[in-house]
């Protein structure tokens, strides 16, 4: 059996998630309120642990839930896909013509890059005064061993961004 929550929450971005169930073909979006907690006080650092009755959370749960019902949730989804789809690609062109090899598996907010460089920290502090990011996958290895290998994201990425970035890591590396 399927058995869905709502009413208490671990997080603000849980607190922000509507239960939306479709029940023989018609949504139900499922908002939960509550005038009090019996006289249990609920810590200021965690009010959005439990919704207390307040107008605005109310009004803004309702333009949420009415947002994913109408569809305008996976219209926006769905047009973001398209766009990370085409930057992608033209992420990839550059790549081939800065020969610079990167994992052909299929991530709509990342590519891995390879880079072959001496000194990862050196490297990465380059970047970072040009106010270019990579992740080095070492930093996911338990032991931190380089594997030249980098997470490049591209979802904050500017167009007209894009080819000065990975021209200048093109010139980093063989500087």
């Amino acid at each position: 059996a399927d058995l869905s929550h709502t009413g208490t929450y671990a997080s603000s971005e849980d607190q922000s998630k509507i239960l939306v169930n479709n029940v023989k073909g018609v949504k139900i979006a499922f908002l939960s309120f509550t005038y009090g907690t019996n006289g249990i006080t609920v810590p200021a650092d965690k009010t959005y642990s439990v919704n207390l009755i307040d107008k605005d959370l109310i009004l803004n749960q309702l333009s949420l839930a009415r947002f994913i019902d109408e569809g305008y949730y996976a219209s926006h989804l769905n047009r973001k896909k398209r766009d990370y789809i085409k930057k992608r690609s033209y992420i990839i062109e550059l790549l081939n013509k800065y020969n610079i090899k990167y994992d052909e598996k299929k991530n709509y907010l990342s590519i891995i890059i390879e880079l072959n460089v001496n000194n990862e920290v050196d490297f990465i502090e380059k970047l970072r005064l040009n106010k270019i990011k990579l992740i080095p996958l070492s930093n996911y290895d338990k032991y931190h061993n380089s594997s030249n290998k980098y997470i490049l994201g591209y979802t904050n990425i500017k167009y007209e961004d894009i080819d000065k970035g990975i021209k200048l890591i093109y010139d980093i590396i063989n500087s």
